[in-house]
């Protein structure tokens, strides 16, 4: 089993201090001309330049140091037959570890007055070390608050599922295993999420891992983009 964060890579990129694209992704060591020039990237809309340039550097940070080469680990696993199953997925609900918040305010959910502790449905960067209070089952003893009445199902789902894996090697739990030790909410999110199908190489897919219907199987992301970055779908199979 393996994923990553929806923008794993945005907290090793940082905001621009000049508008000039191609010099910023450049000096990032990103292939600029390829980028710009393949319309698989398109410039975010917005007013704000600094804010536009980083969303842009933060997509492909994330797509060239996390998601195309474990997607084609998961294909090309899968392909081999390397192991029995395999299970990929990507996290797009998040809570950023309190010590480590890089770009800030970037990882945090927006604080609203409806959400004084951020709002985790609202649109912002899902960054690396964003699930691991969901993982580990620790937001509380961490300090964190609670945003809403999803945070603690949520990480009683990934508990249940990452043990599930642990346990039998199939992510999705037993239904006759929740019952019989109550465990309800990872019951409704099961039925609500969809059973976690293993990655087939014929048409790979993930898990999207997040809450109130979004979390489903979906294919896997951003294919036209890794291979403008030189890391496509077989590339560990070729």
């Amino acid at each position: 089993m393996s994923g990553i964060m929806r923008d794993d890579g945005s907290p090793f990129t940082s905001y621009p201090t000049w508008s000039n694209v191609s010099a910023v992704l450049s000096s990032q060591g990103f292939p600029a001309s390829a980028i710009l020039s393949s319309n698989s990237f398109p410039f975010p809309e917005g007013a704000n330049s600094t804010l536009r340039i980083f969303n842009l550097t933060s997509r492909v940070a994330t797509d060239v140091m996390f998601r195309c080469l474990a997607q084609s680990t998961a294909y090309t696993a899968a392909k081999n037959g390397v192991f029995k199953s395999v299970y990929s997925y990507e996290f797009d609900r998040a809570y950023q570890i309190e010590d480590w918040s890089p770009n800030p305010p970037a990882c945090e959910a927006p604080v609203t007055e409806l959400y004084p502790f951020g709002d985790p449905n609202a649109p912002f960067y899902k960054c690396h070390s964003g699930e691991l209070l969901s993982v580990f089952g620790n937001t509380i003893p961490q300090g964190r608050p609670l945003r809403d009445d999803d945070d603690i199902p949520f990480s009683q789902f990934i508990v249940d599922t990452w043990t599930a894996f642990a346990r039998t090697g199939n992510p999705t739990p037993d239904e006759a295993f929740l019952m019989a030790r109550g465990f309800t909410n990872t019951s409704k999110m099961v039925k609500t999420t969809g059973i976690w199908e293993p990655v087939n190489a014929a048409k790979p897919m993930l898990k999207v891992l997040d809450v109130r219907g979004r979390g489903k199987m979906e294919e896997f992301r951003e294919g036209a983009q890794c291979e403008v970055l030189g890391q496509r779908l077989d590339y560990y199979d070729s």
